[in-house]
């Protein structure tokens, strides 16, 4: 998992759990703890890739990211 601004910028975000095995059609949740710099919003885009096993014939892989609206709590 990665964590990128809205220009695609990497940003020192926490992750949690930063890397993990995943089967097809599953999910996962994943906590991103994402600095703001003073700044009450900030857009974000977290990414996940997909990298294939060695030893299967498929090697396709991916990146798929999704932009979210942070709002700073406190």
């Amino acid at each position: 998992v990665h964590v990128y601004d809205q220009d695609f910028q990497p940003i020192a975000a926490r992750i949690t759990p930063s890397a993990f095995l995943l089967a097809g059609q599953a999910s996962r949740p994943v906590l991103v703890v994402v600095p703001f710099d003073g700044a009450t919003e900030r857009k974000v885009r977290i990414c996940t890739e997909s990298i294939p096993f060695p030893s299967e014939q498929t090697q396709i892989r991916a990146q798929i990211c999704g932009k979210f609206f942070g709002h700073r709590r406190s």
